[in-house]
């Protein structure tokens, strides 16, 4: 796999880990277990919505509460 590909296979994880708390409290959380560096993972929850944002290099990669990925260049 390519190294994008590795990285949003792990912030697809975090997703996973999102649904699952989310199911069982209700809400999102802004720890979760990933191998992503967590000075670089940062989460924002909003309400019923979080967003995960991890920057490498140029690129900074997202995932949120959908499962939608998408970059976006520094």
């Amino acid at each position: 796999m390519v190294d994008q590909d590795i990285l949003k296979w792990e912030l697809r994880k975090v997703y996973y880990q999102e649904r699952s708390f989310y199911e069982k409290y209700g809400i999102y959380t802004s720890n979760v277990q990933t191998d992503l560096s967590k000075a670089e993972l940062e989460i924002k929850v909003l309400g019923d919505s979080y967003t995960a944002k991890y920057c490498k290099g140029r690129a900074c990669y997202y995932i949120r509460e959908d499962g939608r990925i998408w970059e976006s260049k520094k």
